[in-house]
């Protein structure tokens, strides 16, 4: 760590102790960042040295770490905004980033990062569920919670991505009725392997040409009649 940045640090943490700063970014006084930065150089520049930036980014206020995400060339410390920011505003920055290939994602780090983190916003996933990386559209699929998303996703070309729709537990009974007749038996297969999946479906499911959609289907009715029993047991006792 620099002296600049070391002697920063431990002024922050007098203030700290003295009150006048606290973890959770609620600044009352000073921060170690706005000791960093005189009052003719006051904002983050995308020329920081790399242990400034990755300061900032675990350390500085949410001005501070949007600037950052809109700036940094860094692609580890987009990353890490990326998993553990929880500003929408920061994690927006760093998407519209990588969506603009104004950074380069490498090993698309930066890209799961965002779609797997609890805060990523609407935005985020829908931009996300249009991105030319079949992997990445997979990722979203499996994890959004955004409807809207998954009705989306559910027309895409891709049928490793339409089993992702099929086995998201926020895919709509309709979707999942629609699925259930595509061409492709693969997909087929995961809706007759959905617990959601309306009865009708599984029902239609059950006499499908593939031999695995059929298989599924039985299999699936057959734990949901268990559950329904066991249920009913429950309830008697």
């Amino acid at each position: 760590m620099s002296t600049r940045l070391k002697n920063a640090h431990m002024q922050g943490k007098q203030l700290q102790l003295d009150g006048l700063w606290n973890e959770d970014r609620q600044t009352i006084g000073p921060s170690p960042i706005q000791i960093l930065r005189t009052e003719t150089n006051p904002y983050i520049t995308s020329y920081e040295p790399e242990e400034e930036q990755r300061f900032y980014a675990e350390h500085g206020n949410a001005e501070a770490r949007r600037r950052l995400a809109s700036l940094s060339q860094n692609l580890e410390v987009l990353a890490f905004l990326a998993k553990n920011d929880d500003d929408p505003e920061v994690l927006d920055g760093v998407m519209e980033r990588v969506i603009t290939g104004n950074v380069h994602d490498k090993d698309d780090a930066i890209s799961e990062n965002l779609i797997k983190n609890v805060h990523a916003t609407f935005r985020i996933h829908d931009a996300f569920s249009k991105d030319k990386r079949p992997g990445i559209r997979m990722l979203v699929a499996a994890v959004t919670s955004y409807a809207r998303v998954l009705e989306k996703l559910s027309h895409d070309r891709d049928y490793l991505v339409l089993e992702c729709v099929a086995d998201n537990e926020h895919t709509k009974l309709d979707t999942l009725k629609r699925l259930g007749n595509h061409a492709d038996s693969n997909v087929r297969w995961a809706v007759a392997n959905c617990l959601r999946a309306p009865e009708k479906t599984l029902q239609k499911l059950r006499s499908d040409e593939d031999e695995s959609v059929r298989k599924s289907a039985n299999s699936t009715l057959q734990k949901l009649a268990e559950k329904e029993i066991a249920t009913n047991f429950g309830m008697r006792r």
